[in-house]
């Protein structure tokens, strides 16, 4: 019996191609810099030509802030997977920093840095960063509501606890990797910040 193969239309092409440029530019952005994430460099590394990335992306910007968006998506869709962990001792605050850890402690992660000190100087660009930003945390607050693995108090204090949890995990990786620190600093901060946040949410 014959299997039919379905011809990819070309939302289906289009679809493809702008993934492969938004993964070409966040490991561009993470292993090579803001300065040499050139639309060339994009372009070249995911295999199109610059007029393919234009056709995709008119400006360089607009890739940019779709780096952004694909790294928000996959960071709420670590917010869609959480639950409570109550065997670990530490509540649901192991669970919630280790599985979160995974994409802000990851060098991919780093794409973000380089986008937002890249542009800094524009103050149209940087504002419009900002509102990206605010955008998220509230998509991440809606997730968190929407979560059924969730226990409703730790809902509520992870809730109120978000722009603790994600500062001091951006501010963990950004001295680990400006300072070199060893895996086992690492470990030791990411445990203060387990226990940190279970007491924060117990009293809450």
């Amino acid at each position: 019996m014959s299997t039919a193969v379905r011809k990819r239309t070309q939302a289906d092409r289009t679809a493809h191609s702008r993934a492969a440029l938004v993964s070409a530019a966040i490991a561009i952005l993470s292993d090579l810099g803001f300065a040499r994430a050139t639309t060339s460099a994009i372009a070249e590394h995911a295999g199109v030509t610059t007029g393919a990335l234009h056709h995709h992306f008119p400006t360089k910007e607009s890739l940019l802030f779709a780096v952004l968006d694909e790294l928000t998506e996959e960071a709420l869709m670590l917010f869609r997977q959480l639950h409570d962990l109550d065997s670990s001792g530490d509540g649901a605050a192991r669970g919630i920093v280790t599985s979160l850890w995974a994409l802000y402690g990851s060098n991919r992660y780093w794409a973000v840095w380089e986008i937002n000190i890249g542009l800094r100087p524009d103050r149209t660009l940087h504002d419009a960063l900002i509102e990206h930003r605010m955008r998220t945390r509230e998509q991440m607050r809606r997730v968190i509501a929407a979560n059924e693995s969730l226990k409703d108090d730790t809902k509520r204090a992870l809730a109120e606890l978000l722009p603790f949890l994600l500062s001091s995990m951006r501010g963990i990786f950004l001295d680990t990797f400006f300072a070199g620190h060893e895996a086992e600093w690492l470990d030791r901060q990411l445990e203060r910040l387990i226990h940190a946040l279970d007491r924060e949410m117990r009293s809450i």
